[in-house]
This record gives C-alpha cells, structure tokens and sequence, in this order.
C-alpha cells in the first residue's frame, strides 16, 4: 500500500474530501491526490466545493462548472437556508432569494434584497404555506352531504345541524 492510498483512505474515513494547499492554490481529491506530483507539504484536509460557471471565484475555472477543496465546510444550518431560500420573497419586489447575486444576503433571520440607492435594502417573507379554502376540502361521509348529494361547507353543517351538532 502507498502513502497516497494510505492518505486517502484517511481522508475519507475522516469525512474529508480531499487536500488543499491555501498557499498555491492548489486542491485535488481523495481519489487522485496529488495529480501536479507535487511534494503535498503545504497541504491540508479539505471538503470539496462545487462553483457553478455563473459565479466568478477568480480562478481559471471560472466561467465554467468547477469544483474547489477548501478547509471550511459548507456549514448544514447554511446549507439548510439556502434549500430554504425559494420559500421567501422580497417584500419589495416579489422576487425570491437568489445566493448566487450579491444583492441578496442572509441577515441573521431573515433574507434581504438590495434594491440600491435610496432603497438600500428590502426584507423580503417566508410565503405562506398553501392553504386550500374549506368548500374544496372533500366530504368525509355522508352525514356532510346535502339531500342532492353536493358537498356542504363548514358553515352550511354549523347552519344546518347547530354549533354543537344538536
């Protein structure tokens, strides 16, 4: 067995995904470590993180889809927000929480929406869950029915049988 095949099977056994060297930079994964045949003296355990081609990281892959390791994890609280994001919208504007633009940001308990000067920036609000109006909800039986065997509402049932069922 290698020292490569040694190092990876502990990075992964870790939870790691791979190296990084901060200094270079340079990353590589657990699977191919070390494909610049380099020393790995400046190197560090690393999560890979995945960078989409519309996000501008400064690095040659930029413009394309492209992955970096890195020392910090992507937290699970953070990665929790972000899968949580579709579900707000700007009260300014309507529009939902985009990560990848700068004019969104999380700002503690909520997201923001930089509408620029003077605006500066909009809370935006959970939108509210779904709720269907009580008249098409389906009838449980048959005690919930007209004589014509259309669906009554709640306040039709109140109306027709009195507020304690009497």
């Amino acid at each position: 067995m290698t020292v490569k095949q040694v190092l990876s099977a502990w990075l992964t056994e870790h939870g790691f995904d791979g190296l990084c060297n901060s200094d270079v930079p340079c990353g590589c994964l657990a699977n191919e470590l070390a494909p610049c045949e380099g020393a790995m003296t400046g190197c560090e355990p690393g999560y890979r993180e995945d960078m989409l081609a519309f996000v501008d990281c400064g690095c040659e892959g930029s413009g394309t889809d492209h992955w970096h390791v890195t020392t910090l994890p992507m937290h699970p609280g953070f990665l929790a927000l972000l899968a949580d994001a579709p579900n707000w919208v700007c009260l300014e504007c309507g529009e939902s929480p985009d990560q990848a633009s700068g004019r969104w940001r999380w700002a503690g308990e909520l997201w923001e929406h930089h509408h620029g000067y003077p605006v500066g920036h909009v809370a935006a609000e959970r939108r509210p869950k779904e709720t269907k109006p009580l008249d098409s909800l389906p009838v449980a039986d048959a005690e919930n029915a007209h004589a014509d065997g259309s669906a009554a509402s709640a306040d039709t049932v109140r109306r027709d049988v009195g507020p304690e069922g009497a």
